[in-house]
């Protein structure tokens, strides 16, 4: 018992341990933005997991985060379709109107071939085959 007390024997030639750090303020901050940070990085893989689940079903074709076309953009109007359109629904109205207004259907139409440009250069833009930019 007496040993407990007043230390033991063996300890009488040791110098005292140092007092214990005061901890650190900033530790917690730390602590709650880096789990904060790696939530957010979770939401976001999430995200972009569920967006690639839609992309590959033929569900979508916009990115999560970019902008949609609106209702009133010149390549949804070109093809006569809504934002809501699916890259399938896309394809079938882009051939649809291909059929209708290419120029070897309408030989001499300057008309027509004005207008497969027009609906060529729309599915280009939805499509993302060079020109999806425009809308991320």
């Amino acid at each position: 018992m007496r040993g407990d007390r007043f230390g033991s024997r063996f300890d009488r030639g040791k110098p005292p341990e140092p007092p214990p750090e005061p901890p650190d303020p900033d530790a917690s901050a730390r602590y709650y933005a880096a789990q904060a940070r790696a939530e957010q990085e979770a939401r976001e893989q999430e995200e972009h997991r569920a967006w690639e689940r839609e992309y590959y079903a033929g569900r979508t074709n916009f990115r999560p985060g970019g902008s949609r076309p609106t209702a009133d953009s010149p390549e949804l109007r070109a093809l006569g379709l809504t934002t809501d359109a699916t890259p399938l629904q896309i394809r079938a109205r882009y051939l649809e109107l291909m059929k209708q207004h290419h120029p070897d259907k309408n030989p001499g139409d300057a008309e027509a071939e004005r207008r497969c440009k027009e609906i060529t250069a729309a599915y280009q833009v939805l499509t993302g085959k060079g020109g999806r930019r425009r809308y991320e």
